[in-house]
């Protein structure tokens, strides 16, 4: 025994006078005196860093002690003491990454869909990376892939990686009303261009804190997405009729300017119009 700690059983025959390092704690002699088999006495001959001495009653301290010690080259990132012979470990701080990784060394169903899924879906390792970190996410992609078709699948990732976050905050995927189906068809709607990119966030949104269907919410909400030329064609017209100066300096070189045009059409609209539709219309207006 040696501070109120149990010493490993290969010390009970230590030969006195011989020396032995004890993790954590320091390098020890055994007593030449008053050691014995089965009774072993250790004297502590260097002491190892102690990142707590001095620091113990300052928590703030500690806590700074110990992220130093973890930003030095090859350190662990673990701040070992000791105090009245107990040794004190603080535990690295992981990244996400680290956490997702650790997940799938733990679970074969999220191993097997990281090796899949870039090949079956057409994903980026990076994406994958964070959609099979946990099953709730990837249940989510693959119910919301199942139900807008597999093309969809790099764009099901991007609303799960990119704006799931924003709406979702503190609560767990397994608190939201939004289904997979849910948020698959909303995603083909928006792929189709049956709604545009904003009146889809409009929807997500509703999906995350109310549920529902999102067909039915884009009919109630009037947010379907106009694409009929000639009615746009009119809205065009009127926008280039109001705005002469702006067509005699685009026709001059200013072609940047075909961005005003599509913008004010756009506006004109409520922002239900195609923009690649207002945009082909734009270009054969101006020449």
């Amino acid at each position: 025994m040696i501070g109120g700690a149990r010493l490993e059983p290969s010390l009970a025959g230590a030969e006195p006078g011989s020396r032995w390092q004890l993790e954590r704690v320091g390098y020890f002699i055994v007593d030449p005196v008053d050691s014995r088999p089965g009774a072993s006495v250790l004297n502590r001959i260097v002491t190892l860093r102690d990142s707590w001495t001095g620091r113990a009653e300052d928590p703030a301290a500690a806590r700074a002690a110990a992220e130093e010690e973890g930003r030095q080259p090859g350190g662990s990132g673990v701040s070992a003491g000791v105090k009245a012979g107990k040794a004190t470990t603080r535990p690295p701080k992981k990244s996400r990454a680290e956490y997702r990784a650790e997940a799938r060394r733990r679970d074969p169903v999220l191993a097997e869909r990281f090796a899949a899924w870039p090949a079956a879906y057409g994903l980026s390792e990076a994406d994958t990376d964070l959609l099979t970190g946990d099953r709730a996410t990837g249940d989510l992609f693959e119910g919301a892939v199942a139900a807008a078709g597999a093309p969809a699948a790099p764009a099901v990732a991007r609303w799960i990686i990119n704006e799931l976050p924003r709406e979702l905050g503190e609560r767990e995927l397994d608190d939201i009303p939004m289904t997979a189906s849910a948020l698959g068809s909303l995603v083909g709607a928006v792929e189709s261009k049956a709604i545009s990119g904003p009146a889809g966030k409009e929807v997500f949104a509703v999906l995350m804190t109310e549920g529902g269907d999102p067909d039915r919410i884009i009919a109630e909400r009037g947010l379907a997405q106009v694409s009929d030329e000639s009615a746009i064609a009119a809205m065009v017209d009127e926008v280039i009729a109001a705005n002469p100066d702006k067509v005699e300096a685009y026709r001059a070189g200013k072609t940047a300017l075909v961005g005003f045009f599509v913008g004010q059409v756009v506006r004109a609209s409520g922002g239900k119009a195609n923009p690649q539709v207002i945009q082909k219309l734009v270009a054969e207006r101006l020449g």
